[in-house]
């Protein structure tokens, strides 16, 4: 489907530090919600820091994802397996991705992705 590929597209992008790729997928105005603080978005610029200066995260499978589609906007929500320094964690992830001139942008990521904690 349209967001498994553009979830594996970014995932990709972030793995082989791909900074056009991800400039295409990820909105400017993108920001990071973690479970453990939802009252401190992390920014793009940190988010994308934090991600490319970790050792690559290799997502081997995207499960149970579903997708709500409002025309212009697609809530996108999915459990990943994420391999070498996370040792097999399932991390929960929705997605609110936006469509701007029949271009989907990821503009903000909801996830309880530990790499993040304490920023």
């Amino acid at each position: 489907t349209l967001f498994y590929d553009l979830e594996i597209s970014l995932a990709n992008a972030l793995h082989t530090m791909d900074q056009t790729t991800i400039d295409q997928i990820v909105d400017n105005s993108f920001e990071l919600r973690l479970t453990s603080q939802p009252d401190k978005p992390i920014p793009r610029d940190i988010w994308l820091k934090t991600a490319l200066n970790k050792s690559p995260v290799h997502i081997d499978q995207i499960e149970k994802m579903a997708v709500y589609n409002l025309q212009n906007t697609a809530i996108v929500s999915y459990e990943s397996t994420k391999h070498r320094e996370m040792r097999n964690k399932k991390i929960f992830i929705v997605d609110v991705w936006a469509q701007d001139n029949h271009q989907w942008k990821l503009m903000v990521r909801y996830s309880n992705d530990t790499r993040y904690y304490n920023q």
